[in-house]
């Protein structure tokens, strides 16, 4: 598994708190993480040595200052998905939340049920003969899911990308499909489009209970509503 950070220089910085949560115990001891950087200024982070940075180039910063927010937000989202090892599953978090404790064990929970939990609930997973490794796994969510260690999160009702998981086996499609959009013009906000996307793959969306990040930054970027999640345990 490889970590990838979707992080912008602010105040507050947000990010601090993350990254502390995540070394804590040593728990991402062995991963890569990428902390992708909306601008090109990385100074914020060099005291993090145990993470790479990912800044814009010149071309980058002015093809950046004609984007609106909402765009930014999808263009950083769509680097940390594109530039990943597809040969490896992603975690992929913005950089205003926190981990609980124990994230990693409680993540490996997660996976290794995930499968069996879709053999047994979704009923179009097995008509259709797909491989139960196939499915997005939100590690946050505003609603009070109560299944544990996995539930099924409605499609339709899917919104943030606080911290989602996504195996190998559908990270690279899922870049491709994010890289074609941006491309094309149309650029929805970054958890609508992967939303609209597992609704016309009918890939399912798994939520992990509790959740493993709650969400800090009081105050969206896009000035949507602050929420935060019900079922987070530090």
């Amino acid at each position: 598994m490889q970590i990838a950070i979707s992080t912008i220089d602010r105040e507050p910085a947000f990010v601090h708190k993350l990254l502390d949560t995540l070394f804590v115990n040593d728990q991402a001891e062995g991963l890569r993480i990428r902390c992708v950087v909306n601008g090109d200024d990385d100074g914020y982070l060099q005291h993090w040595d145990q993470i790479e940075t990912e800044v814009l180039d010149e071309k980058g910063m002015r093809e950046l200052a004609s984007f609106s927010t909402k765009r930014r937000i999808f263009f950083n989202t769509m680097r940390c998905l594109v530039d990943a090892d597809h040969s490896d599953s992603l975690l992929y978090c913005q950089d205003d939340v926190i981990f609980c404790s124990n994230w990693r064990s409680k993540l490996n929970t997660m996976i290794s049920k995930a499968p069996d939990y879709l053999r047994r609930t979704e009923p179009r997973h097995r008509a259709k003969q797909r491989s139960e490794d196939r499915y997005v796994l939100s590690l946050y969510a505003s609603y009070p899911f109560k299944t544990r260690p996995v539930a099924s999160y409605p499609t339709q009702k899917f919104y943030g990308m606080q911290c989602v998981y996504f195996p190998q086996v559908v990270l690279k499609d899922i870049a491709l499909k994010m890289a074609d959009t941006f491309r094309g013009g149309r650029c929805p906000p970054d958890d609508i489009w992967l939303k609209e996307s597992c609704m016309r793959q009918d890939l399912p969306i798994l939520c992990g209970i509790p959740n493993l990040v709650q969400h800090v930054g009081n105050g969206s970027t896009i000035g949507s509503s602050f929420h935060t999640s019900p079922t987070f345990q530090e």
